[in-house]
C-alpha cells in the first residue's frame, strides 16, 4: 500500500492510527449493536464483518499521489464498516434491518456521513473526498419502445449501482 509522494513512516503512521482508531471507535460498538438487534436468516459471525470491512477498505481506500487523503482516513472507514456491517442486512421477518442500522449509524457516528436519508444512499467521490448521492451519478437509461422491449433492457437503480460499485472495487484488489 506504498504511495508515490508519502513516505513510508507517514503511511505506517497512518495505518497505525487507523488501527487504532477503528478498533476503538467502530468496531466494540457496531458489533455490540449488531448482536443485540440484528436477526438474519444465516448466521453472520464477528470475525466475517470485521474481515468484511476492512477488505472492503482496502479496496475503496487508496492513496495514490494524494497525500490529502489521509485527512479523510474516518469517512472512508466509516462508508467501509457501513457496507462491511450493514451491506448484508435487509428486511427479515417484517423487520427493516437496513433503515435499523443506518439510523444506529447515524446516531452514534454523527458527522461522518452530512447527506442521503441513509447511509446506504451515498459514497465517496474519490476525486474530491466528499459523500456524493448515488442518485447524483445514476444515468438514465435509454430506452425506446419502438425498438426495444422491456425485458431486454436492464435499469440501473441506487441499489444495483451501489453494490456494482463495491464489487468492482473488490473484485480489482490485487
Amino acid at each position: 500500500m506504498k504511495a508515490v509522494g508519502i513516505s513510508a513512516a507517514k503511511q505506517k503512521e497512518a495505518i497505525d492510527s487507523l488501527r487504532n482508531f477503528v478498533m476503538v471507535k467502530y468496531f466494540p460498538r457496531m458489533l455490540e449493536y449488531c448482536k443485540r438487534n440484528f436477526k438474519r436468516p444465516f448466521p453472520m459471525y464477528d470475525i466475517s464483518l470485521v474481515m468484511h470491512t476492512l477488505k472492503i477498505f482496502d479496496a475503496i481506500f487508496v492513496l495514490g499521489k494524494d497525500e490529502e487523503r489521509l485527512n479523510f482516513i474516518e469517512q472512508w472507514f466509516g462508508l467501509s464498516a457501513i457496507w462491511g456491517f450493514g451491506g448484508s442486512v435487509s428486511l427479515f421477518e417484517g423487520e427493516d434491518y437496513k433503515r435499523a442500522f443506518s439510523k444506529f449509524f447515524l446516531t452514534e457516528y454523527k458527522g461522518v456521513i452530512k447527506l442521503g436519508k441513509s447511509v446506504f444512499d451515498c459514497f465517496i467521490d474519490s476525486k474530491t473526498n466528499e459523500f456524493v448521492e448515488w442518485g447524483d451519478v445514476l444515468k438514465e437509461t435509454p430506452f425506446d419502445s419502438a425498438k426495444q422491449s422491456i425485458t431486454a433492457v436492464v435499469i440501473d437503480t441506487t441499489e444495483t449501482l451501489a453494490y456494482s460499485y463495491f464489487i468492482n472495487k473488490l473484485i480489482d484488489i490485487k
